[in-house]
C-alpha cells in the first residue's frame, strides 16, 4: 500500500469524491485540494447531515440527504437552499425498531427520480425534478 500524505481535518465528518473533486461535508460544504488538504472554496454552511445514520448523494446540481427516520432533502449545490423535502413515514412508524432507510443501500437518482429502498424492501420512487 502506498501512503501519500495525511492531513489534520477538524469538524469534517464526511468526504466524497465527485467527478475528481474532493468535497467535504462538515460545518461547511467545501471543495478541498486532494494534494494539500486545504480548502479551495467554501460553498455554504451545511447542517443537513445530522445524526450518525444518514445518506448523501451528489449530482451536478443537487445534494440529496436522508436520515434513518426516512427524512429526505434535495439541496441546491449552488445556493445551499433546500428545494424539496419529504418524510416517507411518520415518527411512530420510522424509528430504530420501525421502518427505516437501509444504510447499506445507496440512494439512486436518474431522470428526475430519487430511488429509495426501505427496510421492508419496498422501493420508493420520488419525483424530484431533472438535473
Amino acid at each position: 500500500m502506498l501512503w501519500l500524505k495525511t492531513y489534520p481535518v477538524l469538524d469534517v465528518p464526511e468526504f466524497r469524491n465527485y467527478k475528481g473533486e474532493l468535497l467535504a461535508f462538515g460545518k461547511m460544504f467545501s471543495k478541498v485540494d486532494p494534494h494539500t488538504g486545504e480548502v479551495i472554496e467554501d460553498y455554504f454552511p451545511f447542517k443537513e447531515l445530522t445524526g450518525c445514520y444518514h445518506k448523501l448523494l451528489i449530482t451536478d446540481e443537487y445534494l440529496f440527504t436522508s436520515t434513518l427516520k426516512t427524512e429526505f432533502k434535495q439541496i441546491s449545490r449552488k445556493s445551499g437552499k433546500v428545494i424539496w423535502s419529504h418524510t416517507l413515514y411518520a415518527d411512530k412508524e420510522a424509528s430504530r425498531r420501525g421502518k427505516t432507510i437501509n444504510v447499506n443501500d445507496p440512494l439512486q437518482y436518474a431522470d428526475g427520480n430519487l430511488y429509495v429502498l426501505d427496510s421492508e424492501k419496498t422501493l420508493h420512487i420520488l419525483d424530484v425534478g431533472r438535473d
